[in-house]
C-alpha cells in the first residue's frame, strides 16, 4: 500500500517579521513548515500561532540592534524538536534546526535547516558550499535523516 503525504514548506525572506505577523496569521495554515529570515525579532516580540511551535534564532548586531535573525515554524502535530549542531559558522550567518519527529521518507527522519547570511559579510559561493556540506554531513543528518535547506 503506498501513502503520499503532502508537506507544503514556506521559504520567507522577510526583513521584519514583527510588522507582518497579523497578515501571516491569516495564511499560515496553507503551510505544515516556515522557514524565516531576516526575522529582526526582539526577546519579547510575541509569535504564537495556534496549532504551530516556533522556533526561532534572534541575533543583535555590534551596535545593540535586532538584525538577521531565524525562524522555523511548524505544524506542532508533527511533534518538532529543535536541537544544534556544532558547526563552524562565520559571525552574522544563522542557523535554526528543527528535527520533524512524525515524518519519515524511507523510514529516515526529516530536518529542517532555516539558514540565513548577513549581508555585512562577503561570503563566496566555495564557503556556503562548505557550511552546506558540513551541516549535511553532520552526525545527527547523515546517520538517518533527511534534511530540508532553507
Amino acid at each position: 500500500m503506498l501513502f503520499c503525504i503532502i508537506f507544503k514548506c514556506l521559504q520567507w525572506n522577510c526583513r521584519g517579521f514583527s510588522s507582518k505577523i497579523k497578515e501571516f496569521s491569516n495564511w499560515i495554515c496553507n503551510f505544515d513548515i516556515c522557514c524565516l529570515q531576516e526575522t529582526w525579532l526582539r526577546p519579547d516580540t510575541i509569535t504564537a500561532f495556534a496549532s504551530y511551535t516556533v522556533f526561532r534564532n534572534d541575533r543583535r548586531n555590534l551596535n545593540g540592534s535586532y538584525v538577521g535573525g531565524t525562524a522555523i515554524i511548524c505544524k506542532s502535530v508533527w511533534d518538532p524538536i529543535t536541537f544544534n549542531i556544532d558547526i563552524q559558522v562565520n559571525i552574522g550567518i544563522d542557523v535554526s534546526f528543527v528535527l520533524i519527529n512524525r515524518l519519515c521518507i524511507n523510514n529516515k527522519k526529516v530536518i529542517v535547516c532555516s539558514l540565513y547570511g548577513s549581508p555585512e559579510i562577503y561570503m563566496n559561493k566555495v564557503k556556503w558550499l562548505l557550511i552546506l556540506e558540513e551541516i549535511l554531513f553532520s552526525d545527527p543528518i547523515s546517520n538517518c535523516r533527511i534534511p530540508i535547506v532553507c
